[in-house]
């Protein structure tokens, strides 16, 4: 692996600095060679989907790509920088880990706030600069397809039909500003819920519509009470 992607995926943003300025070039350089996880992937790319944020944002203001796409991953499966950055925006939001105090009972504690608005503001960034928020992947899945699948896996578990699926977590404020906003910036550049997803063979409202993360597509949702 060159050596910029070995420090990107270290987050020794002064070395990336110091090689971007000798080598301009390097700021639209190809991961090669191994993990073979990063094969095909911008410095762009790595450094989103690592959580190195202050990398990409300089990464982006000297000229990177915002609308690369991988399409040499060897997995045949390519996508968009911004496809990461909408996973990494919702996966880095302030939802609940479940632990336990000194006395064995069970707590919730929430991610911390930096990571979550540095997530979401490399996506405003992003679409400053030309990201495209509606382009589909190579399975024809549009970023809010894939921030909808990541935030059905942090939120609660919860669905209208099936009220004994809940997994007793906490809708708290925090979570539910940062979804919001989330997909309110999305929807606002022209991601739409009502249209069909391949791979689900439907629309998101209508595949979630039992779903809390439905709700959060139509917005407006309101955290728990006690949360």
């Amino acid at each position: 692996m060159q050596a910029v992607f070995q420090d990107i995926v270290k987050g020794d943003e002064a070395s990336v600095r110091s090689r971007i300025e000798n080598n301009p070039s390097l700021v639209d350089a190809v991961a090669s060679g191994s993990p073979k996880k990063y094969v095909g992937q911008s410095a762009l790319q790595v450094a989103i989907r690592t959580g190195r944020f202050g990398i990409a944002r300089f990464l982006l203001e000297k000229g990177s790509d915002p609308r690369f796409v991988d399409v040499k991953s060897p997995t045949g499966w390519s996508r968009s920088v911004f496809h990461d950055a909408a996973v990494a925006a919702v996966m880095r939001s302030r939802w609940s880990r479940r632990t336990f105090n000194a006395a064995s009972e069970q707590v919730w504690l929430i991610a911390e706030t930096a990571k979550s608005d540095e997530a979401f503001e490399m996506l405003v960034a992003l679409i400053e600069a030309g990201a495209d928020a509606t382009a589909v992947d190579s399975l024809g899945a549009t970023p809010l397809g894939r921030a909808v699948l990541a935030a059905h896996d942090v939120l609660p578990r919860r669905n209208d039909e099936k009220p004994e699926l809940s997994d007793g977590k906490p809708l708290t404020p925090e979570l539910v500003d940062d979804l919001t906003r989330i997909f309110e910036l999305l929807k606002t550049h022209g991601a739409d819920p009502e249209q069909v997803e391949p791979q689900l063979e439907k629309s998101l409202a209508n595949r979630y519509r039992h779903e809390l993360v439905g709700k959060f597509l139509k917005g407006g949702v309101e955290p728990d009470s006690a949360a």
